[in-house]
């Protein structure tokens, strides 16, 4: 029995060595993999989404554009913008609180006759949104607005499917 024994040894060891030579290790994608599934379990009353990510319902894995850090695991893709990603669980991110930007949105328009003529006169109120930037902590590139319903509307980053 013992001889079965030294001979798996002596097996585990050539493969070590073998890893070694190839410069990687195989099984990391598996334990990449396990970390990622418990951390997108871990994430509670996530942004649904429809799409990839391995059955997931994200969307993509969004990564910074200057040095490929993870930004976020669980993000729904914005239905016009195609290039656009919202989130509400992030990683690897910075808010800056200190300079508040504002988007002007046309909400709706209204409709009135005036007087008795059949002429209408319209009138548009406007909606400003409060937004801040968010940035990569690793390299301070901006990558995100934060808005008032604290969701991150991602922009310009590399999603991954």
């Amino acid at each position: 029995m013992s001889g079965v024994a030294d001979n798996e040894t002596k097996e585990m060891d050539a493969n070590e060595a073998k890893n070694d030579e190839l410069l990687y290790d195989p099984k990391s994608d598996e334990m990449d993999q396990k970390w990622v599934d418990t951390h997108r379990a871990t994430t509670s009353g996530r942004v649904s989404g429809t799409g990839g990510g391995g059955g997931s319902g994200s969307d993509a894995t969004l990564n910074c554009p200057a040095c490929l850090t993870l930004l976020c695991l669980d993000c729904q893709r914005h239905d016009i913008y195609r290039t656009q990603y919202r989130a509400m669980f992030v990683h690897n991110c910075r808010i800056d609180f200190t300079q508040r930007l504002q988007y002007k949105d046309k909400q709706r328009v209204k409709k009135r006759k005036r007087n008795q003529t059949d002429r209408t006169v319209e009138e548009v109120t406007t909606k400003a949104d409060d937004y801040y930037s968010v940035f990569c902590n690793v390299c301070n590139t901006q990558v995100a607005v934060y808005d008032s319903q604290e969701v991150y509307h991602f922009f310009g980053v590399l999603a991954s499917f």
